[in-house]
């Protein structure tokens, strides 16, 4: 039989209290990434009381029971945890549960970010920490501000002409980038120095959909958890930062600029007394 399977995203109630009380930064990282792919799940936060206690129980349960409404694969029924001395029937279905959480993982990870298996989901973890939309984001940046520095739009900017070489042969030279719309909607909604508000978040929902597909056990995933957090403060100095970094690198990859949902989620976390970011603070 495989591991205990699987009573949340990324483990079981009792794990994530665990996690929640001995690295609290993971934990609020995880749960900001979480709260701003998915807005509606705030509702039960904002539902919760004002004591710490109760601010903490219930994003604590919010955590443990994460389903992504809005995602165009809807989640399957979650899986219950196994126990000892069960009944067959019982663990026969939870099994089967497990084995469906696990596909619909498999199936995100392939059709929205053409991960195939466990060496793509390594490899794109590692360009989300190492590199991510934000260096792309950069690197075009660059290439604005020092060649077409009054353009305000992709309709400023023209592709160089092309030259002849020395037997009157066309060069080549290189295209610009096809993202220059993005990357100018992007610019005029970012409030920080660069995107890695939205690389962080989707590096944990990455993270969470491996661990559903298996490709990581519990403890390591919460060591990835880990390695991101150290990123997430060297480059992000307050949930503001977090947000605007999520809204213009949620543009720069998507194109779309209808974030409603996502800029009230941003202000509920930022304002409301009983918002996770505002009982634990930032994360450095």
């Amino acid at each position: 039989m495989r591991r205990n399977t699987l009573l949340t995203s990324m483990g079981g109630f009792k794990k994530n209290k665990e996690i929640a009380d001995s690295s609290p930064k993971i934990f609020l990282l995880c749960l900001s990434a979480m709260y701003l792919d998915t807005p509606s799940l705030l509702q039960n936060v904002a539902s919760s009381g004002s004591s710490t206690a109760a601010i903490q129980q219930a994003i604590i349960d919010e955590f443990c029971n994460m389903r992504i409404a809005e995602n165009p694969h809807p989640k399957p029924p979650q899986a219950q945890e196994i126990v000892e001395d069960v009944d067959p029937e019982a663990a026969a279905k939870a099994e089967e549960a497990a084995q469906n959480e696990a596909n619909w993982a498999v199936t995100v990870l392939k059709e929205d970010f053409e991960i195939h298996n466990a060496d793509e989901w390594k490899e794109k973890l590692q360009w989300l920490k190492k590199e991510g939309h934000r260096t792309a984001f950069q690197e075009i940046d660059t290439m604005v501000t020092q060649q077409f520095p009054s353009a305000k739009s992709a309709a400023d900017i023209q592709a160089p002409p092309v030259s002849e070489g020395e037997e009157g042969e066309s060069e080549s030279t290189p295209s610009l980038p096809p993202n220059l719309d993005n990357y100018f909607a992007a610019k005029a909604k970012l409030r920080t120095k660069n995107l890695a508000g939205y690389d962080v978040a989707q590096y944990i929902w990455i993270l969470r959909l491996g661990y559903n597909a298996g490709y990581v056990e519990i403890e390591d995933a919460w060591d990835l958890g880990q390695q991101i957090l150290y990123m997430a403060i060297q480059e992000m100095q307050s949930h503001r930062d977090f947000c605007s970094g999520y809204f213009a690198g949620y543009i720069f990859d998507t194109g779309s600029t209808e974030m409603t949902v996502h800029h009230n989620a941003c202000a509920t976390l930022l304002t409301s007394p009983v918002s996770p970011w505002g009982v634990y603070g930032w994360l450095g």
